[in-house]
C-alpha cells in the first residue's frame, strides 16, 4: 500500500495538482501508520509534513484495546505477531519509530 501512496504523491506532482513542496500526509489508525512510515520510509519524493499514530506496531498491538481482543489473531496474521521473536524482530523493522534519523528538514 506505501507503493500506491507514492505513486499517488508522483501522478498529483506531475499532473500540476500539487506542488511538491507543499504535500503533507495524515490519517489515523492504519493511515495513521501509512502517514508516518510515509514520512520515514521514504521522505522523498516530496512529503513535507504529517501527523498521527501508531508509531511502534508492537506498542500497538500490546496495547489493543479490550473491545478489540476478539480480533487479535486476524492482527497478528495482517500486521505481524507480537508474541514470536520473529514477528517482533519484523514489527520492529517496519515501525516509523525506528527511522526517525531519516526525517528530513530540508525545507
Amino acid at each position: 500500500m506505501h507503493d500506491d501512496l507514492i505513486d499517488a504523491v508522483n501522478w498529483s506532482v506531475k499532473k500540476g495538482i500539487s506542488k511538491p513542496e507543499k504535500i503533507a500526509i495524515m490519517g489515523g489508525s492504519y493511515g495513521g501508520y501509512a502517514a508516518l512510515a510515509g514520512l520515514t520510509f521514504t521522505p522523498k519524493p516530496c512529503l513535507r509534513c504529517g501527523h498521527r499514530w501508531p508509531s511502534n506496531l508492537i506498542t500497538l498491538l500490546e496495547t489493543i484495546p479490550p473491545y478489540w481482543k476478539p480480533v487479535i489473531e486476524q492482527f497478528t496474521k495482517r500486521v505481524g505477531d507480537f508474541r514470536t521473536v520473529a514477528g517482533r524482530k519484523m514489527l520492529q523493522e517496519r515501525s516509523p519509530l525506528n527511522y526517525v534519523d531519516r526525517l528530513s528538514d530540508r525545507y
